[in-house]
């Protein structure tokens, strides 16, 4: 599986974070315990670079992306004001 920055890097605008993403297998059984013991992320607005990295992916992207299904889960994630900033400051490229 390939996640955060490498994504964003070959999917949009390259960057360096100072993160790593890790995965995991849990098995079924521990998936509430694990739920429970990590706080819900904040994602009604999101950090400025996770916009400018959204941006960037948008611009590349944009004519490969299912709108319908971004509104969904802007909607579902309470994030659609930064989906809105997002599609209103990418400059798609042209393919």
């Amino acid at each position: 599986m390939v996640s955060g920055s490498v994504v964003s890097s070959f999917q949009g605008a390259p960057r360096l974070t100072h993160a790593v993403d890790i995965v995991i297998d849990v098995p079924a059984h521990s998936v509430a315990r694990l739920i429970e013991a990590l706080a819900a992320p904040d994602l009604s607005g999101g950090s400025e670079k996770q916009v400018l990295d959204a941006i960037g992916v948008y611009e590349v992207q944009a004519g490969a992306l299912d709108e319908r299904y971004g509104d969904d889960w802007g909607e579902r994630l309470g994030v659609q004001d930064s989906l809105a900033r997002v599609r209103a400051e990418a400059k798609p490229i042209a393919p």
